[in-house]
């Protein structure tokens, strides 16, 4: 019987171990939508915290940035900014896309309001979200929003802006590796 026993708790203690190793390495790939969005990331302005990226492994290149202006969400207007890019073995794999905004003379925008939401850690305006790939190769539209409200404008006439899009591969909160950076887009604003 002892020898029973002592067999028993130790294919149960080994059963233990190989369900704490599958869950650490799978947790990621089935984290819920809702866990993925209260996952706090580190956004940086500068490139400290960038590893260098190994194009034969994975990509992706932003194809195109589609802004609609003038769009309504949850009661504030202000700009529909989607952006387009191809991946190649990404499938599942956890991005960041990020537009960061710009004076129009290159400076970065500061963010004036307390919305923690659209601000990087240097105190600038950025709107970003999470996107992951459904396949190894393929298109992915991811859509942002920012309320105008997010955006210093003179109190009369026109003011100018530029943005432009990263896609961000994140490994940990604080390493990442920058996968692509658009060209720029200008636009502006105007209060009468």
């Amino acid at each position: 019987m002892g020898k029973f026993l002592f067999q028993l708790i130790g294919t149960l203690i080994t059963l233990v171990i190989i369900g704490f190793i599958g869950y650490c390495l799978f947790s990621r790939l089935f984290q819920s939508s809702e866990d993925k969005e209260q996952q706090e990331i580190v956004v940086s302005d500068n490139r400290v915290n960038e590893k260098e990226h190994n194009s034969d492994k994975v990509s992706a290149t932003i194809k195109d940035i589609n802004v609609e202006h003038n769009v309504e969400r949850d009661g504030a207007k202000g700009m529909q900014i989607t952006v387009v890019f191809d991946s190649k073995n990404l499938k599942e794999e956890i991005l960041y896309c990020m537009v960061r905004f710009y004076n129009d003379d290159g400076s970065p925008l500061v963010q004036t309001s307390n919305n923690e939401q659209y601000r990087s850690i240097n105190g600038n305006v950025i709107v970003g979200d999470y996107t992951s790939p459904p396949y190894n190769d393929c298109e992915t539209r991811t859509p942002l929003f920012i309320p105008y409200s997010e955006l210093s404008t003179k109190s009369n006439g026109r003011t100018d802006f530029i943005l432009d899009a990263t896609i961000l591969h994140y490994q940990t909160k604080t390493e990442y590796e920058v996968l692509d950076r658009s060209k720029t887009y200008s636009f502006y604003l105007t209060n009468n």
